[in-house]
């Protein structure tokens, strides 16, 4: 049965496939990049995560995947799956 962390790990991982076709609209065949940038990133970070939750995934992470973490961790706490359905058809549709 899948528990309310299965959930959320699904939502991270959603954001991760968002990032990632950013990163192709960029031209980038391979990576993610945060879909959010500068301070609407950090704003909307700061807003949903604690301070102790993103030095804790800034310890679990090198200093080169922060950005694109932080804002997956904080989708998947802020968005609702079907908010992220939108945010993934919005990015990857062609």
């Amino acid at each position: 049965v899948p528990t309310a962390n299965d959930h959320d790990t699904v939502r991270h991982e959603a954001m991760h496939v968002a990032q990632h076709c950013a990163a192709q609209r960029e031209g980038r065949q391979y990576g993610i990049r945060p879909i959010l940038r500068g301070a609407d990133l950090n704003e909307f970070v700061t807003s949903v995560l604690t301070d102790r939750q993103i030095v804790s995934i800034k310890s679990a992470y090198p200093r080169e995947k922060w950005l694109t973490e932080l804002e997956a961790f904080a989708a998947a706490q802020h968005y609702t799956a079907a908010q992220m359905e939108s945010i993934v058809r919005t990015w990857c549709s062609r």
